[in-house]
């Protein structure tokens, strides 16, 4: 069983970083193109400003606009408009900064973790129809799929114990709706309808839990 932490919900700044640097390069480009024309500024300045890595292309002609007067004005593009545009240039700046330290930080905690460290003496058993846990120490989450080509109405046995800590436990849907919650430190019983070809999960999640146990059993009414 694969366990799920949040390490992998760290990694989404990753594309989310890469998808906002392109759109403001956008926006960049959108906006150098804009003062080039009211400027009479040759393009080229466009494709320098969006292209040169790091925002340094735009970062240059900043820099040598405001230091160079045009011979030639012609005003084609609002001021205000292009005021507008620089605010949201600033904001995508700051916001793509934030996702690339989040990007980083995200790519060193999965290099350094180790899954050795969220548990201690862990055994794991599972068959068709049961799912047993029993550890020292648990901080994971892990989840057991059940699903069954036609509907069917299925009764659940449980028992989840832990000396210190807690344990998260429920069945939800695909889409992540709660069907039941299972309580911790308690021996129960639940049924639980399910509809063909849809996937459902025992959803397990502990919390720094231990010496505790998990054992649940499952089969059809």
């Amino acid at each position: 069983m694969v366990p799920l932490t949040t390490e992998s919900l760290w990694m989404l700044a990753i594309p989310i970083s890469i998808i906002l640097y392109i759109i403001t390069c956008i926006f960049i480009g959108i906006w150098v193109y804009r003062d080039c024309k009211n400027k009479s500024v040759s393009i080229k300045w466009v494709y320098i400003s969006a292209f040169v890595p790091f925002f340094i292309g735009f970062a240059i002609y900043i820099l040598i606009k405001n230091h160079t007067k045009s011979e030639k004005f012609n005003l084609h593009y609002s001021p205000k408009t292009q005021k507008i545009f620089m605010y949201l240039i600033i904001l995508l700046v700051t916001i793509n900064i934030g996702c690339l330290f989040l990007s980083h930080y995200s790519i060193s905690e999965m290099m350094n973790w180790d899954v050795s460290k969220e548990s201690k003496n862990l055994n794991e058993n599972q068959d068709d129809s049961n799912y047993e846990l029993n550890f020292d120490y648990w901080n994971l989450h892990y989840q057991v799929e059940l699903s069954y080509d036609s509907d069917n109405k299925i009764d659940l046995q449980y028992s989840i114990h832990t000396e210190k800590g807690s344990i998260d436990a429920k069945i939800i849907d695909e889409k992540g709706n709660t069907l039941e919650k299972l309580p911790t430190n308690t021996d129960g019983y639940v049924s639980v309808s399910l509809e063909k070809n849809k996937k459902y999960f025992i959803d397990l999640k502990g919390k720094k839990a231990e010496n505790g146990y998990i054992n649940i059993s499952w089969f059809l009414s």
